[in-house]
C-alpha cells in the first residue's frame, strides 16, 4: 500500500483506501480555505461559455485549481485513474466511490487463472453497472462515461494484483485494460516450468526464499488453484476428455506440440474432399475444446513437476520453516496433490498447528469442508493423537464439524438443502470415527457439538427448508394437472364407447392398448409425485430430515414427476393414431412436437436429479480402508 507523504499542503498523506476519512476532510478544509469547495458541492451544471464567457472563464480556473489540489493529493495509483477527468466534482465523486467498497469485495488473495479473475471481476462490475464501460466502444468523454470509466479501470486494475498498474499504467480507458489483461493471460498461459526446475536444479535454497512480499515459491505454488486438478472442475464429458488425454514423458514439456496440424494433401489442395473432411473435424475439436483441456492437463502436469523439485529441498529444514502458513493454506484451499506430496517428503509437519487458533490440519480440513485432503489425512498413523487435540477455545474436530463455514458454501450442491444434507453428512462421518467422549465434551463458550450443529445451522435450515417448499410446490401444481388429465383420458376414450355393449371401440386395437397402459402409468407415478411432495411439504424440517428422508422424497417425486410427463406425451400421441388411422404425415409431426416438451423437462431437471442421487447415496467423505502413504 502506498502510503506516502503528500507533496501538497492540502493533506499530511497521500489518498488510500484505509485513510478516506481523514483524507476528505483534509481537503476539503483546504479546498474551502481557498475558495474552491463550491466547484466540488455545486449541484449546477457547469456555465457554458456562450451564455456568459467572463463566468465561464472563472469557473473553469477554479474548477482547474480544485481539480489540481485533488490530484496532488492523490498517489500515482489513484491519479492515473482519474486522469480523463476534467471536473473537479467527477472526481472527488469517483475518489468516495473508490473508497466506499470494500477491497475485499475485488481483490482476491489467492492465486486463480484468468478465467476465474476474468469471471470474477466481469461478476463485480456487473453488479456495480460498470461492465458496459469495458463491452461497449470508447464513447465520448462526457462526465458520467469519465466517472464509469474511472471505477472500471481501478476495480479492474487493482483486482488483478500486485501486476496489474505496471501493465495498464499507460492505459487510461477501462476497456484497453481489460484487452491487455486478456492478452498477458494467453502469453502467460503456459508459465516457464522448465527454467524454475533449471533453477531450483542449481540453487535449491529458492524454493523456500522470500520474495519481496514474504512468499516464498512453495507457498505461492500452495495457494496456486489452477496449478492443480482440484482447483478446476470440469463438466462430465469434459473431464472425461481431460482423462483420457495422455501427457507425453518429454524433457521440455513447454516444447511438446498441442495443437493438432492438419494433412500435407490438405496444404497442397490435392483432395478437397478430403480437406472438408479435416476441416470439419479440425472445426469439431475446437468446438470441443481439445486444445484448452490440453493446455490444462499439460499445466498441472508442470506444475507436478515443479512441485516435486521443490519436496526434495524441504526435508533439511526444521518443522517452522516447512510449515510457515504454507500446509494451511493448501488444507483450506482443498490443494489436495500439495498437500499429499509435502506430506509424504515431511510426515512430521501433520502435526503442525495454526499459530493464531491451535487449530490442526484435519481441524482446518473439516471446517472448510475439504474432503479429499481429509480422507488423505486420515491414512495417518497419528490420526487417533491428533483427533484428541482440542484448539485455543477447547474446540474438538466434532465442535467444527458442527460449525458452518462460509467457504462451505463454494461446494457444488444443488440448493440450500443439499448443503444442509452435506453438513449433516460431515457431521455423521466425523462422529462415527470419533471416540464417544467428545459427544459430550463443551467448549469454553459451554456448547457441545450436536448444541453447536443446531445453534450454527438455524438460518441454514430455513434456506433448506423454503427452497423444499418452493420446489415441491411448484411441482405439485403440475402432478395434480396430470392426474386431473390421465383421469378423465382413462374415462373418455378416444373413439367412445359401442352401443350394445360398452366397451371400448378400438379395444382390440394394439395402439389402444398402449394408450391405456401410457395413461395408467402416467396417473400412477403422477399421483405417486403427488404424495410424494405433499410429504415435502408436510415434514418437521429437522437436521435429520435433511440426511435422508427429504432428499428421498425428492428423488422419488421428481423421477417419478419425469416419468408421468413422458407416458402422457405418448398417450396422447398414441390417441392420434386412433383418431387419425393413415394419416401419417400429420401424426408423425406433431409427435416429433410432442417429444419436445418432455426432453426439455427432463433435460433441465436431469442434472438436478444426479446430483440428488449422488449425495444421497453415493457421497462418502471417508474412505475407511485407505492406509497412510498409499
Amino acid at each position: 500500500m502506498e502510503t506516502r507523504t503528500a507533496s501538497s499542503a492540502a493533506v499530511s498523506e497521500v489518498l488510500n483506501v484505509n485513510n478516506y476519512l481523514v483524507w476528505s476532510v483534509q481537503v476539503r478544509t483546504y479546498l474551502i480555505a481557498q475558495d474552491l469547495w463550491d466547484i466540488v458541492e455545486a449541484t449546477d451544471e457547469y456555465p457554458k461559455q456562450e451564455d456568459d464567457e467572463a463566468v465561464s472563464k472563472a469557473w473553469s480556473k477554479k474548477n482547474a485549481m480544485a481539480l489540481h489540489v485533488i490530484q496532488i493529493s492523490c498517489p500515482q495509483r489513484i491519479c492515473h485513474v482519474i486522469s480523463l477527468i476534467t471536473s473537479a466534482k467527477i472526481a472527488w465523486e469517483t475518489l468516495e466511490s473508490i473508497c466506499s467498497i470494500p477491497k475485499s469485495d475485488y481483490f482476491e488473495e489467492e492465486e486463480e487463472s484468468y478465467v476465474d479473475w476474468s469471471n470474477r471481476t466481469k461478476t463485480f462490475l456487473m453488479k456495480h453497472d460498470l461492465w458496459n464501460i469495458v463491452e461497449t466502444t470508447p464513447e465520448p468523454t462526457t462526465p458520467a462515461w469519465s466517472k464509469k470509466n474511472a471505477l472500471a479501470l481501478y476495480f479492474i486494475r487493482e483486482s488483478f494484483g500486485s501486476d496489474g498498474f505496471y501493465l495498464v499504467e499507460k492505459i487510461s480507458k477501462a476497456k484497453d485494460a481489460w484487452d491487455t489483461f486478456a492478452e498477458k493471460s494467453k502469453s502467460s498461459a503456459h508459465p516457464d516450468s522448465d527454467m524454475a526446475l533449471d533453477l531450483l536444479e542449481h540453487y535449491p535454497e529458492l524454493a523456500i526464499a522470500p520474495d519481496y512480499y514474504g512468499r516464498s515459491p512453495v507457498e505461492v505454488l500452495a495457494g496456486m488453484s489452477f496449478a492443480y486438478q482440484s482447483g478446476n472442475r470440469l463438466v462430465y464429458w469434459k473431464q472425461w476428455i481431460y482423462n483420457s488425454i495422455c501427457i507425453p514423458l518429454a524433457h521440455d514439456t513447454n516444447q511438446i506440440p498441442i495443437s493438432i496440424q492438419k494433412s500435407e494433401m490438405e496444404k497442397c489442395g490435392q483432395a478437397r474432399n478430403i480437406g472438408l473432411a479435416q476441416g470439419s473435424v479440425w472445426n469439431l475439436l475446437k468446438f470441443l475444446e481439445i486444445d484448452q483441456i490440453y493446455d490444462l492437463k499439460l499445466l498441472h502436469h508442470q506444475s507436478k513437476k515443479l512441485l516435486l523439485r521443490m519436496c526434495e529441498v524441504l526435508p533439511g529444514l526444521n518443522i517452522h520453516q516447512l510449515e510457515n502458513g504454507k500446509v494451511m493454506k493448501a488444507v483450506k484451499q482443498g490443494r489436495v496433490e500439495f498437500v499429499t506430496e509435502i506430506l509424504k517428503t515431511c510426515p512430521d509437519l501433520v502435526w503442525c498447528r495454526e499459530k493464531s487458533t491451535g487449530r490442526s490440519l484435519f481441524d482446518l480440513a473439516v471446517l472448510h469442508r475439504q474432503h479429499e485432503v481429509f480422507r488423505f489425512l486420515c491414512r495417518s498413523p497419528a490420526k487417533k493423537a491428533l483427533f484428541a487435540l482440542v484448539d485455543s477455545d477447547r474446540n474438538t474436530i466434532l465442535h467444527f464439524a458442527a460449525m458452518l463455514e462460509p467457504s462451505a458454501r463454494r461446494n457444488t450442491v444443488p440448493g440450500a438443502a443439499f448443503l444442509m444434507q452435506r453438513e449433516v453428512q460431515w457431521y455423521k462421518e466425523v462422529e462415527s470415527i470419533v471416540h464417544p467422549f467428545m459427544l459430550e465434551y463443551t467448549n469454553t463458550h459451554g456448547k457441545r457439538p450436536r448444541e453447536l450443529l443446531t445453534e450454527s445451522h438455524k438460518e441454514l435450515v430455513k434456506e433448506g427448508e423454503k427452497w423444499m417448499k418452493e420446489t415441491a410446490s411448484s411441482c405439485t401444481v403440475v402432478a395434480a394437472l396430470i392426474v386431473t388429465i390421465m383421469f378423465a383420458a382413462a374415462i373418455t376414450v378416444p373413439g367412445g364407447n359401442k352401443q350394445d355393449s360398452g366397451l371400448p371401440t378400438f379395444l382390440n386395437e394394439k395402439v389402444f392398448m398402449v394408450f391405456m397402459i401410457c395413461d395408467a402409468l402416467s396417473l400412477l407415478s403422477a399421483s405417486t409425485s403427488l404424495l410424494m411432495f405433499l410429504g415435502i411439504l408436510t415434514s418437521r424440517y429437522a437436521e435429520e430430515d435433511f440426511l435422508k428422508s427429504l432428499p428421498k422424497k425428492m428423488i422419488v417425486g421428481l423421477s417419478t414427476l419425469i416419468l408421468s410427463i413422458a407416458t402422457m406425451m405418448i398417450t396422447f400421441c398414441a390417441s392420434l393414431f386412433i383418431i387419425l388411422p393413415g394419416k401419417s404425415r400429420v401424426v408423425i409431426p406433431i409427435i416429433c412436437l410432442a417429444i419436445v416438451p418432455v426432453t426439455l423437462f427432463a433435460w433441465m431437471q436431469f442434472h438436478l436429479l444426479i446430483d440428488m442421487v449422488i449425495s444421497t447415496y453415493a457421497s462418502r467423505i471417508l474412505d475407511k480402508k485407505a492406509t497412510y502413504g498409499s
